[in-house]
């Protein structure tokens, strides 16, 4: 008897063995439209081709809820699996091949596109181009020749120099800030280092000391958006003059009238440089209905001035200049109240200056 259950037992195994087991295949000749096939089973006429052969994108690292859409067809005892369009650049994929008793999973990622920079990988300049600074300056603005890669470590790289080439410990915030073209770093001191009255101000001092000269770093070791590194170290010397806790005045009270069909721009000056980003983003020109005209800002006369050009020609009508509530000086003061300041009801409400003009 047990010579027969032995005989049994084995023929089982032998049966069971010859069960056919799904095979997956994946066809990237064309890397942005992958193929994947498997050979069809018997019963597989009665199974949803999308419960056979299935394709996901993984979204942070995992794979997303719902397959994507693609086209079946089967086709000599094979089911093919095509996508309906390009899968992309740079993604990972996970191809899936169901079964009764187990799921085969394999990953296919889709090729990064290689970027092509023409010129110099360079930094063009640095803000505030005047180098004498207050002693509580906040930002700096680096702009470079190509976009860069949105790094918010970059300030890891950018270093500042004490007068006697030492580099200076926790200056920067612990977050660097990109504008969306790439080629605009901001670097913001840490605001504990300027603001008096704070333990880490206290604790570490401050960052520059009047009289005494600094140099900024920018290390060639930051990258462009291909994965180049930079073609150069960049030095900045840097002379400090005591700190600025005063509101900065707009000097300038009326816009001339402009030439409609031209594209001319307007200065308008200050008592004082201004910071270069809080002028190119908080510094705009409305008509008389609200709708914001595409301009340039660009710096005059050692930063004290700003001249606005509008990207298409002027038409006639009434136009206002806006300096939002963020327009501010290099030691970030506002033109409504200063960085240090107790006055809590200065911080509220709609604190812009506007400047009436006409195009005729």
């Amino acid at each position: 008897m047990r010579i027969v259950y032995l005989l049994l037992f084995l023929l089982f195994c032998a049966c069971g063995s010859q069960i056919p087991e799904r095979k997956l295949f994946i066809d990237q000749r064309d890397s942005l439209m992958p193929v994947l096939k498997t050979p069809l089973l018997s019963g597989d006429d009665t199974i949803p081709d999308e419960r056979i052969l299935a394709l996901y994108i993984n979204w942070q690292v995992l794979p997303a809820e719902n397959p994507v859409a693609g086209t079946y067809k089967r086709e000599n005892d094979t089911l093919y699996y095509t996508p309906y369009a390009d899968l992309g650049q740079g993604l990972l994929f996970e191809a899936r091949l169901f079964s009764k008793t187990r799921t085969i999973v394999k990953v296919i990622g889709t090729p990064v596109k290689r970027i092509i920079l023409k010129g110099p990988r360079t930094v063009e300049v640095i803000f505030p181009l005047n180098k004498t600074v207050p002693e509580n300056i906040l930002m700096f603005h680096v702009l470079f020749s190509q976009p860069m890669e949105n790094d918010e470590m970059a300030f890891q790289k950018v270093w500042l120099l004490d007068h006697d080439g030492k580099v200076k410990e926790r200056v920067w915030r612990e977050r660097s800030y990109w504008t969306p073209d790439g080629k605009h770093l901001v670097l913001m001191i840490h605001p504990g280092r300027i603001k008096r009255g704070i333990n880490y101000l206290e604790e570490l001092g401050p960052v520059f000391e009047v009289g005494k000269k600094y140099t900024l770093v920018i290390s060639d070791s930051l990258r462009c958006i291909n994965g180049q590194e930079l073609q150069k170290e960049y030095r900045t010397e840097l002379n400090i003059t005591s700190a600025d806790r005063t509101i900065p005045q707009l000097k300038t009270k009326k816009i001339p009238d402009l030439e409609a069909g031209t594209q001319t721009g307007f200065l308008i000056m200050f008592n004082e440089v201004m910071d270069y980003g809080t002028m190119i983003s908080d510094m705009y020109v409305i008509d008389k209905d609200g709708n914001i005209i595409e301009g340039k800002v660009r710096s005059e006369m050692k930063e004290y001035g700003w001249v606005f050009s509008p990207v298409q020609p002027w038409k006639a009508g009434i136009y206002s200049l806006v300096l939002d509530n963020e327009v501010a000086d290099l030691a970030s003061n506002r033109l409504y109240k200063a960085f240090e300041t107790k006055d809590l009801k200065a911080d509220g409400g709609d604190r812009t200056t506007r400047i009436k003009f006409q195009v005729k």
